[in-house]
C-alpha cells in the first residue's frame, strides 16, 4: 500500500509505503521513473565554501560542497575505529559547507584463531606468517567482492526488513554495455507518518586502490522523490598498526601490536540547503548498514579459509594415500624380482646341463 509516490503532496516528503516494498517493486518504480525521462538529482547546487586557515598556511582555501561526487574530498578520521564495535558521530556544524555529516565506522582485524582454524599458536614461525599472508588476501578478496555486488544490507542487525539497500543496472541507450547504475533505500521509519521511507539514489563515484594500502570506496547521491538530499559513501581501507608505543586509543583497541586490520566507513553527508533526515534515522542507517558489511566479511572469511584448509588437508591426505601406493607398489615389484631370482636359481641348480 503505497501512501505516495513522491513529492508531488504536500503532506509528503517523498515515496513512502505502509507495509515493507518488496525488492521487485522498488526496483521497477526506479525503472520506470528513468524511462520516463531519467534520473534527477536532489541535490542543491555546489556553493563556495571558505575552510579555516591552518598555522603553517596564512592563505584560505576554497572548495565547493553540494552536486554530483561532494564526498570526494570529505576526510574522516578513522582513528576511533576498534574492532567488534561500531563508533558513529554525528557533525551538525555548517561551517564546513554541510548540514549533517553522520559517520558510522568499525574495524576487522585477523584473530591468529581464524587463521588457524580455531587453534592458538604461540610460535612466530613462517607457516602462521604466511597463513596470516593468506589470511589477508581472503579479506581483500571478501570485502572487494561486497563491494563489487553492492551486498550492503545482508546482515543488518535486528529486524532484516528494517533497512534495504538495493543496486541496479538500467540501459543508457541502445547500447546494453552503457548503462547507468543506480540503487534503492527501503527504511522503517523514514517515511511519512512514521512507515517506510524509499530513497531513490544513484552512483557519484568508485574508486579502487588494491595497492598497498588497500583502498575502495563507492558513493551513491540522492534523486527527487525521496527523504532526504545528500550523499552516502561506502568506504573501506587497509590499516596497519606499528610496532612499539601505542596511543590511548590503540590500547583500548582489541588489536594485536603490528596486526593489519582493515576500517570500514559508512558516511551520510547533507550539504547547506538539503532536506537532512533526523539524526537517529541516520545514526541507525548508517550503523546497521557498517555493521551489515563487516558482519558479511567476516563470514564470507571464515568461509573462504574454511574452504582452502579442506582443500589443503583432502590434498595432503590424497598426496599421503600415493605415497603409500608407490611404496606398496615398490615393495610388491621388489618382492617379484627376489622370487623371479630365486626361481632362476634354483632350477639352474636342479639342471646344471642347462644353457
Amino acid at each position: 500500500i503505497v501512501i505516495s509516490s513522491g513529492s508531488f503532496s504536500p503532506l509528503s516528503h517523498g515515496h513512502t509505503t505502509v507495509l515493507d516494498p518488496p525488492i521487485e517493486y522498488l526496483e521497477r518504480t526506479c525503472a520506470n521513473s528513468w524511462a520516463k525521462g531519467g534520473w534527477t538529482s536532489s541535490l542543491p547546487e555546489p556553493m563556495e565554501v571558505k575552510s579555516k586557515k591552518s598555522s603553517k598556511s596564512k592563505k584560505q582555501s576554497h572548495k565547493f560542497v553540494g552536486g554530483v561526487g561532494m564526498t570526494g574530498s570529505l576526510e574522516i578520521d578513522t582513528s576511533n575505529a576498534q574492532e567488534g564495535e561500531v563508533s558513529v558521530e554525528t557533525s551538525l556544524s555548517k561551517e564546513d559547507g554541510f548540514e549533517m555529516v553522520t559517520t558510522a565506522q568499525t574495524l576487522i582485524t585477523m584473530d591468529d584463531k581464524i587463521v588457524n582454524g580455531g587453534k592458538e599458536k604461540e610460535a612466530e614461525d613462517e607457516s602462521l606468517l604466511e597463513l596470516r599472508k593468506e589470511a589477508m588476501d581472503c579479506m581483500h578478496d571478501s570485502i572487494a567482492s561486497i563491494f563489487h555486488e553492492r551486498k550492503f544490507s545482508e546482515f543488518v542487525p535486528g529486524n532484516s526488513h528494517s533497512l534495504r539497500f538495493r543496486s541496479f543496472l538500467v540501459a543508457s541507450g541502445d547500447d546494453e554495455e552503457d548503462a547507468t547504475e543506480g540503487a534503492v533505500i527501503a527504511m522503517k521509519l523514514l517515511g511519512d507518518f512514521g512507515r517506510y521511507g524509499v530513497q531513490p539514489l544513484c552512483i557519484s563515484y568508485e574508486m579502487e586502490d588494491e595497492n598497498e594500502p588497500m583502498v575502495h570506496c563507492v558513493a551513491f547521491h540522492s534523486l527527487r522523490g525521496g527523504h532526504f538530499d545528500g550523499e552516502l559513501r561506502f568506504s573501506v581501507k587497509e590499516k596497519k598498526f606499528d610496532k612499539g608505543k601505542k596511543s590511548k586509543k590503540d590500547r583500548r583497541s582489541k588489536t594485536k601490536e603490528g596486526g593489519p586490520g582493515v576500517v570500514i566507513t559508512v558516511t551520510l553527508a547533507i550539504p547547506n540547503g538539503g532536506r537532512a533526515p533526523p539524526v537517529h534515522l541516520a545514526e541507525s542507517m548508517v550503523s546497521s548498514l557498517a555493521q551489515s558489511i563487516a558482519q558479511s566479511s567476516q563470514i564470507r572469511i571464515e568461509q573462504t579459509l574454511s574452504r582452502r584448509r579442506q582443500s589443503m588437508s583432502y590434498r595432503a591426505q590424497a598426496s599421503g594415500r600415493a605415497s603409500l601406493k608407490r611404496h606398496l607398489r615398490y615393495e610388491q615389484e621388489k618382492l617379484q624380482e627376489e622370487m623371479s631370482a630365486d626361481r632362476k636359481r634354483k632350477w639352474k641348480r636342479n639342471n646344471p646341463d642347462a644353457g
